[in-house]
């Protein structure tokens, strides 16, 4: 996905995907930092209680939609033994085991490495209702 790298190009992006942001999917999560490196942590809350599991998808708008594109792992709320990963999305998904995570966070993420600069969706993988934020990463 070519993209013009300009500030200008990067806001026009970044208020067509808030704006896409707010339509059809309900709730929000907070990801600190908005702006994160390739590599970097990323800490998730919730304004408000949230039952969800461990995983989190960053999804990027093709100019239509938007489209996962990493699976991210999360720490598991801090629950021992649940390793912080990312890989890429495939057609067959983002495998993990369903378990329940209960609270406003916070979770632990990581900015894929191999993710192009740019603003992307960050929601809830495994809830039952569908929890979004906007985070942008940063070139390296």
């Amino acid at each position: 996905m070519a993209t013009d790298p300009s500030p200008r190009a990067e806001q026009n992006r970044a208020d067509r995907a808030a704006q896409q942001l707010s339509t059809g999917v309900p709730g929000v999560l907070i990801a600190e930092p908005e702006v994160a490196r390739g590599g970097q942590n990323v800490r998730i809350t919730f304004p408000n209680a949230h039952v969800r599991g461990v995983l989190y998808v960053l999804d990027a708008w093709d100019g239509q939609d938007w489209q996962t594109v990493f699976c991210l792992y999360s720490d598991g709320g801090g629950i021992a033994g649940w390793e912080i990963s990312t890989k890429r999305y495939k057609s067959s998904g983002c495998a993990v085991r369903d378990i329940g995570i209960v609270g406003a966070g916070p979770d632990l993420v990581r900015m894929p490495r191999e993710a192009p600069p740019g603003t992307y969706r960050l929601c809830t993988g495994n809830s039952q209702e569908k929890k979004c934020g906007l985070i942008s990463v940063a070139a390296s």
